[in-house]
């Protein structure tokens, strides 16, 4: 157990390293300051909130157009051109059928539609030729 002339003594010996170093046990970090004055710009008011336009979301696009977007980057595609795969799309899910020829062209193929802006998700229901 700690008794009190113990705790005093190494409290002064405490300050001495302190003082030694350059610290004072009055002294609390300076704030730094720069010689011209910043001023916080003004918080909104709420009927300025209310009038902001809201931003802009954009358009899910139709089922339609992911299908031929989807399509198109399959027959852009040097690893997937020339593979039979049948594109559906409904309300963004997209479901792959068809064959490849590998697993590698498979795993494209579901990126690949996966990037696509638009879509929620990818079903893989395509087969690799054995």
């Amino acid at each position: 157990m700690w008794n009190r002339k113990a705790v005093l003594g190494w409290s002064a010996v405490l300050t001495l390293a302190l003082a030694s170093a350059g610290w004072a046990a009055s002294s609390k970090p300076k704030a730094k300051t720069s010689k011209a004055a910043t001023v916080a710009p003004a918080a909104a008011t709420p009927a300025e909130v209310a009038a902001a336009p809201a931003p802009a979301i954009p358009a899910q696009p139709s089922d339609q157009a992911l299908s031929e977007q989807i399509s198109a980057a399959f027959k852009a595609d040097p690893l997937l051109d020339g593979q039979a795969i049948q594109v559906e799309a409904k309300a963004g899910n997209i479901t792959l059928r068809g064959e490849v020829a590998s697993d590698v062209q498979l795993n494209h193929a579901l990126d690949l539609a996966g990037a696509i802006p638009g879509v929620r998700a990818v079903e893989n229901a395509m087969l690799v030729k054995s």
